[in-house]
């Protein structure tokens, strides 16, 4: 099965993305093929899609991206913003995706991991990866999968 076909039917049916936002359902499910699909620093694989789409009665979709020096900081309120907006529940589960140049640092990562630490359960099971991709100069990209009951 071609990974965009196993992305659709693990994820699809239980996706819910935030209207006028580039978090639309087609596009978080390409954002999900392209983690499984590029080779990262750290790498996610269906195991970890599988997971939090079992263990989740709904999922929502989040992306967000930001350019310039505080672009980590900007990703996170962005994912903040738009979760606050439709949610009110924590997520018990996440899995999450950072894409940036190489000058992407472990620090922005764990930026990004804290805003989405705070969508989540305290007890939430967070996977993650990071991606290095030349062609985004100075640009932070982040996909995010939140699973609730």
């Amino acid at each position: 099965m071609k990974e965009r076909e196993y992305v659709d039917k693990c994820v699809s049916r239980k996706l819910h993305s935030v209207p006028d936002t580039k978090s639309s359902r087609s596009n978080i499910v390409d954002d999900i093929t392209y983690m499984l699909t590029t080779p990262g620093l750290i790498n996610m694989t269906r195991k970890d899609i599988k997971k939090v789409a079992d263990a989740s009665k709904h999922l929502l979709g989040l992306t967000a991206e930001a350019k310039g020096r505080y672009r980590a900081e900007m990703v996170g309120s962005e994912l903040i913003s738009h979760y606050s907006s439709i949610s009110s529940y924590k997520a018990e589960s996440a899995i999450f995706n950072v894409i940036g140049s190489s000058d992407l640092t472990l620090y922005e990562v764990n930026e990004i991991a804290e805003y989405i630490y705070r969508m989540v359960h305290p007890k939430a099971n967070i996977i993650f990866g990071a991606i290095i991709d030349d062609n985004k100069k100075d640009y932070i990209k982040t996909t995010v999968i939140l699973g609730s009951n």
